[in-house]
């Protein structure tokens, strides 16, 4: 807008001067209407370029807003990506503590299961020996065999050994 009104005010002033230095524009001579085409086709040419400038200016303007905005939205994004991915993190850590003690509270009670059985297997090949006509081999037989039939075996430990060989 500087360069504009600048523009302006020249062709005001070289306006005035030709009213002050000719009565009459026919007195011009041919060569200073030359000048004054010259003089004008000159301010024409510098408000072109004036306009021009601007125009460019306006562009860079715009382009610094625009790379401005861009900045600012990578700035957004990569701040809501960081965001996002140390949310992300947490939660897998969250998740794999979780995970690691659900895992570790299964070993336990499978290692206790484990435990608890062989307890029981010796417990139940004790009272199996005990039993009389049954051979070892028949116990370890028997033994084998509560796997595949664990009520049956159950109720049979459970009967008095009076009756479990009849």
């Amino acid at each position: 807008m500087k360069d504009a009104q600048t523009t302006i005010d020249t062709v005001e002033e070289i306006d005035a001067e030709n009213v002050a230095t000719a009565k009459n524009p026919e007195e011009l001579s041919n060569d200073h209407r030359c000048e004054a085409n010259v003089s004008l086709d000159k301010m024409h040419i510098l408000a072109m370029q004036a306009q021009l400038s601007k125009s460019n200016q306006d562009d860079s303007t715009f382009s610094k807003k625009k790379k401005k905005f861009s900045d600012v939205s990578e700035q957004i994004s990569s701040t809501s990506l960081i965001g996002a991915a140390t949310l992300l993190g947490e939660n897998i850590r969250t998740v794999d503590l979780e995970l690691s003690r659900s895992i570790a509270s299964e070993v336990l009670i499978e290692e206790k299961s484990k435990m608890l059985i062989q307890e029981n297997a010796k417990k139940v090949f004790l009272t199996l020996c005990e039993v009389e006509g049954l051979t070892k081999d028949k116990c370890f037989l028997a033994l084998s065999k509560i796997p595949d039939y664990p009520t049956q075996m159950l109720i049979f430990l459970n009967l008095p050994s009076s009756v479990r060989l009849e």
